[in-house]
């Protein structure tokens, strides 16, 4: 019985590294303006898998908005496959909430231009992180296509992946690289030698895979001919893509091999270890900024809303969409050349300067409608990661005379600030509506922030005046 090869034409496209962006870009366009003349002239050239991001596409129509429609075109027909990502980034130095965002940006600008990959294609993230099973498994992802980081234990080219909530997602293992199937031979004896070597640890009647593409690469015209010239010669040649290769593998089944947790293996792949430390300013400024993104701006900007103020989501919006051009692996993991991280620094820049500007109009809004008596008061807004309890200073006095301290949970202060618990607090001098917390103690502001926020920052506080 003759084995089935799946031959996927792609290409990686790293947005910045050895050179800058810019430069790039123009490569980009270039190539895709040559597949997009070829793909139309030649239907045996049946499909292309322009990486596993969508930014890659808006960087193209930057350049090239009238060839949108020829874009849609082949997108819509499934000839040309994109998504989900909208970056390809590092997993373990940007926060968890940005692989959130770049999944979702990128499947919905993919699915605005004709659909989206629905498998999480991560062609060359230095090593996996424990929870990408079960973020790509909530956001609609059916599996997981990889290369790096994966042990000498798993024997074979699927498997399945735990996180630590026990969600499962199958994985196509890209055991010999996502360049396997590149600058494929012409003459039908060297291809057929290729496969060979691609068949390692590969059991009878399972289909193979070669991923006909590398960093930056072209597409290969002689591609079509030359698996027709090797035809019924013991394999079965498809030129397909990644979702065709996956429903082939589901078919033929998942081997029964579960890996827990993250992926950070040098046995068959190198892992880039010292990334991790190089150009620590990158890793630093990274930090800072998303957690003025994540812990201040948005939850500030929600009660904010609630209460009735001005939308700021187009801010944050346009900064996230900044912040996550830094995430990428050879962005963040500071192993570019000089001027491609020196590019990095005017967008932490511009994505800080938007989210401080919605937390501080977040902030003005709130205390603005509270009641301050003259001649004036300090709102202060300190979010927190957990419910706490907060105290409250009372009318009762102690034995020596002194005014006694209340300790009430965030439930309990937000009912007394809302004056459905009797006697409102001495310290809270105007409620919010029924059932919405009040900023202007510590107390409310406490709990009125703790469901949005988590670990990073919590000890931090920021105030509004208020006259």
């Amino acid at each position: 019985m003759s084995r089935t090869v799946y031959v996927v034409p792609h290409c990686h496209w790293d947005r910045e590294w050895y050179q800058p962006h810019e430069l790039f870009r123009w490569r980009l366009v270039q190539m895709i303006d040559e597949l997009l003349d070829y793909m139309e002239k030649h239907p045996e050239y049946r499909c292309f898998n322009l990486d596993g991001q969508s930014i890659v596409i808006d960087d193209y129509l930057d350049l090239r908005p009238e060839n949108e429609g020829r874009l849609r075109a082949l997108i819509e027909s499934g000839r040309i496959v994109i998504g989900p990502w909208w970056v390809q980034p590092d997993e373990f130095l940007p926060s968890g909430e940005s692989h959130i965002r770049s999944f979702q940006k990128g499947i919905r600008f993919a699915e605005r231009l004709g659909g989206s990959l629905r498998v999480g294609h991560c062609a060359d993230q230095f090593g996996h992180i424990a929870q990408m099973p079960q973020l790509m498994k909530q956001l609609g992802l059916t599996s997981a296509c990889l290369w790096r980081g994966v042990s000498d234990a798993i024997p074979g080219w699927s498997f399945w992946w735990e996180a630590p909530d026990g969600t499962r997602l199958p994985v196509l293992y890209l055991r010999n690289s996502y360049s396997s199937g590149w600058r494929l031979p012409k003459e039908p004896e060297d291809l057929l030698e290729r496969v060979h070597r691609q068949e390692r640890d590969l059991a009878d009647g399972l289909p193979a895979v070669l991923m006909n593409g590398t960093d930056h690469s072209r597409m290969e015209p002689h591609v079509p001919a030359a698996l027709a010239a090797a035809k019924d010669r013991g394999y079965d040649f498809k030129l397909a893509t990644l979702g065709e290769y996956e429903a082939a593998v589901f078919v033929a089944g998942i081997d029964e091999v579960v890996h827990h947790g993250e992926m950070r293996s040098p046995d068959r792949s190198n892992v880039l270890v010292g990334v991790l430390s190089a150009r620590m300013n990158i890793k630093q400024r990274d930090f800072e900024v998303s957690g003025w993104l994540e812990k201040y701006a948005e939850p500030l900007e929600l009660l904010n809303y609630l209460h009735h103020g001005p939308d700021g989501t187009p801010a944050l919006r346009h900064a996230w969409r900044t912040l996550l051009e830094n995430s990428p692996h050879d962005s963040i993991c500071g192993c570019s050349v000089d001027q491609t991280h020196k590019e990095m620094f005017p967008r932490y820049d511009r994505a800080e300067q938007l989210a401080r500007q919605v937390a501080k109009e977040s902030m003005w809004h709130i205390a603005g409608r509270t009641s301050v008596p003259a001649p004036g008061g300090l709102a202060v807004f300190r979010p927190l990661r957990t419910p706490r309890r907060c105290c409250e200073r009372t009318s009762r006095k102690t034995g020596r005379g002194t005014p006694s301290w209340s300790c009430l949970t965030a439930s309990e202060c937000r009912l007394r600030s809302s004056g459905r618990n009797g006697a409102r607090s001495s310290s809270t001098r105007r409620t919010s509506r029924p059932g919405r917390p009040c900023a202007t103690s510590t107390s409310c502001a406490n709990s009125a922030t703790t469901t949005t926020t988590s670990r990073r920052w919590s000890g931090s506080s920021m105030a509004a005046t208020s006259r």
